[in-house]
């Protein structure tokens, strides 16, 4: 299993565990975490859940 399915997989763990949770994926800019998070809500719609990315936010220092 590839670094991004191990991450996928323990996505979607965390997916199945009960109660309602927010997840932040963090990383500096170019490491894919945007095309992990859309592939997760893209698996996780097709199982049938209502999925989708909030929103992505540059935050740089002065």
């Amino acid at each position: 299993m590839s670094g991004r399915e191990a991450m996928l997989a323990d996505f979607s763990a965390w997916c199945e565990t009960p109660g309602l949770a927010i997840r932040l994926v963090t990383a500096p800019g170019g490491k894919r975490q945007t095309r992990l998070v859309r592939e997760l809500c893209k698996r996780q719609l097709g199982a049938g859940w209502t999925a989708g990315v909030c929103g992505v936010a540059w935050i740089t220092e002065n």
